[in-house]
């Protein structure tokens, strides 16, 4: 046999798989995706005192989320009044997640492994003339294990630092101490790498996240490594109606380069992007006497952009290589969200209640049936080449359609005594998915009851229980993937007497198993710890 015939009918037979990942548009934030996919909930990585309150993110009024421009909404113009004094705060966290179900006999199988690490980061300079500026950030990662055959596992790492400079104050000379500007500029870089291990199995089990033996990418046509830089820049405005209300819009333009490699040593494939994207947001928060606060920000975004694709394969010593570059796809991706919270307070007692939407978008265009430097046309002229199989080729790239629709509400109480606060709450969310190509789903529904409370131990101590449960269906137009659990969470705030400094920490574990017959067992456990250290000066 000629080096063409070993090397090529090898390589296009894994072109089968490439042909879905090939349409579906490059992802370019791939970490939060990641860390939904794993179960690892990123809520409260801002507030130890709510998570270790049992996650009551809408019942009690904490001082870092409160109903306001920058807590609720992350809208810049609201900093220079989230505080009285300048700030600095460091937050980090950990979670982590294992999921497992039984084998015959005494043996187990884990199905889900994951684990992140992060460092958000805050600093804001104010003064008694309105102004704020600083700089807002995190540092994390994130790695998940999950099945890829019967023996192999897909192992995700994805890392991201990003960094925001913010400034905030009222405009001088133009509707002095009513109009506000904000500006911000931000930077982010994330890394992602695909690997494929075997399982580690021992007399005990099967297990994903050990380090078994690294094996060679499955596919060759698609990336297992992507590299994406964004930068942004945002302007807005903010103007008072009447005294008790604020409007705040803000607009912000995106570039992102999106890289995507797979290469060994005797191929090449690579994915190019250049995605602009045009985002604006419009924010409204204020109050109704002294009983009654509400915030509403929606926000909508709006992205097109082409996707290039380039290959080599080595077919051995003497023989022609094969080789392609062109257009891949076209994608246009779209869409809005919306979240509104009122709270209302009468002396020890406050009712919150919460709702919130989300709908995306995302159109995939092939490209022309004449254009010859296209991925279908690539796949055509190999018809032609000597030495490969046909029946191995994959589907060309097709035109497609994705949309998400997705809503929840919650509400929530809580009521305050002598030295301390307890409170309770209901969440409630959908998310439907809907593909051309693929049809409805899944669909997925979930919900959670949390109650928490918070005790003044001593001047200096503070101690927090909580306690969750939550049900989820993972696809409602099917059977079988429903899950129930429970979690228990404990924190702790230490503010030495006479000191500018504070420390919280809060720690959740929870316990996730199947709600059908399920003869094999699937459970899950999560924990989560998050810290943090407050500094005014």
């Amino acid at each position: 046999m000629s080096p063409s015939r070993r090397v090529l009918p090898h390589a296009l037979m894994l072109l089968t798989l490439a042909a879905s990942l090939f349409a579906a548009p490059a992802s370019a934030q791939f970490y939060d995706p990641t860390l939904r996919a794993a179960g690892l909930d990123d809520t409260f990585a801002d507030s130890p005192r709510l998570l270790g309150m049992g996650g009551l993110g809408l019942a009690v009024a904490d001082r870092d989320r409160q109903i306001s421009l920058w807590d609720m909404a992350g809208n810049p113009l609201g900093v220079a009044w989230d505080d009285t004094t300048s700030t600095l705060k460091l937050s980090p966290r950990t979670g982590a997640v294992s999921g497992k179900h039984d084998l015959p006999g005494t043996r187990i199988r884990q199905y889900l492994a994951g684990r992140s690490v992060s460092l958000p980061f805050e600093t804001f300079h104010r003064d008694a003339k309105g102004r704020a500026f600083g700089i807002v950030g995190q540092m994390r990662s994130v790695r998940t294990d999950s099945p890829w055959s019967d023996d192999v596992e897909a192992r995700r790492s994805v890392g991201e630092p990003d960094v925001t400079a913010i400034a905030n104050g009222p405009f001088q000379y133009l509707l002095k101490d009513k109009l506000r500007y904000a500006i911000r500029l931000r930077f982010a870089s994330q890394h992602l790498r695909d690997e494929y291990r075997l399982f580690v199995s021992n007399p005990t089990g099967e297990y994903i996240a050990q380090d078994g033996m690294v094996l060679p990418s499955p596919n060759y046509f698609v990336p297992d490594e992507y590299k994406v830089s964004t930068r942004s820049l945002g302007a807005g405005l903010s103007y008072p109606l009447g005294k008790n209300h604020t409007l705040a819009v803000m607009a912000d333009a995106q570039h992102q380069k999106l890289h995507g490699l797979n290469e060994a040593g005797r191929y090449s494939a690579e994915t190019t992007e250049e995605r602009p994207t045009k985002s604006g947001q419009a924010s409204l928060f204020g109050r109704f006497g002294q009983s009654i606060e509400y915030g509403i920000d929606g926000r909508g975004y709006d992205s097109s952009s082409p996707q290039d694709w380039r290959f080599s394969l080595s077919a051995g010593v003497g023989a022609i290589p094969l080789v392609g570059r062109g257009r891949l796809l076209e994608r246009e991706d779209k869409g809005s969200s919306l979240d509104s919270r009122v709270r209302w307070t009468s002396g020890k007692v406050a009712l919150t209640g919460q709702l919130w939407t989300a709908a995306n978008k995302t159109q995939v265009k092939a490209p022309h049936p004449n254009d010859l430097s296209s991925f279908n046309h690539f796949l055509s002229s190999i018809w032609y080449r000597v030495g490969v199989d046909t029946l191995f080729l994959p589907d060309s790239v097709r035109s497609d359609e994705y949309r998400r629709y997705a809503w929840g509400y919650g509400a929530g109480m809580s009521y305050k005594f002598h030295r301390g606060i307890a409170g309770a709450e209901w969440n409630w969310a959908r998310d439907l998915t809907e593909d051309d190509l693929l049809g409805e789903g899944p669909k997925s529904v979930a919900y959670s009851v949390r109650a928490g409370v918070e005790y003044v131990c001593t001047p200096i101590v503070t101690g927090r229980l909580g306690y969750a449960v939550r049900w989820q269906d993972g696809d409602d137009l099917t059977q079988a993937n429903e899950m129930v659990g429970q979690s228990f969470s404990l924190g702790l705030a230490l503010k030495p007497v006479a000191t500018s400094w504070s420390f919280e920490a809060g720690y959740a574990f929870g316990v996730l198993g199947s709600d059908y017959d399920d003869p094999v067992n699937h459970r899950q456990t999560q924990q989560q710890l998050v810290s943090r250290l407050r500094w005014d000066f």
